[in-house]
């Protein structure tokens, strides 16, 4: 093991790899960031640089209807975009027999 000096925060730590470049994923992706976007400044505390990174990872959240109950949930546009029930339950029931909820033939309560 080696010591060696964290690139981005320049803490000093103790390398498993002699290609070991970064103390933490922490800095390891603050490193990525600042390589992939040129204007990416973590330490921005001002109005607007906070305004952009709440912008930058800002989701859009969306009102659907359960297709097995009718109740109305939230769904996260971003990471589910296809999600279709409001429950695991709900989610099962569809999964078990597609045809019977579509034709409107259960209902969960």
């Amino acid at each position: 093991m080696v010591t060696k000096h964290c690139e981005v925060c320049g803490v000093a730590f103790t390398a498993k790899r002699s290609t070991a470049r970064y103390c933490s994923n922490a800095c390891r992706q603050e490193a990525y960031r600042r390589r992939s976007d040129p204007q990416h400044d973590s330490h921005d505390r001002s109005a607007a640089g906070q305004r952009a990174v709440a912008t930058r990872y800002a989701r859009h959240v969306e009102v659907a209807a359960c297709v097995v109950c009718g109740r109305s949930f939230s769904r996260d546009s971003a990471a589910v975009p296809r999600k279709r029930t409001c429950s695991d339950r709900c989610r099962q029931r569809l999964y078990r027999d597609p045809v019977g909820v579509r034709e409107g033939i259960y209902r969960i309560t």
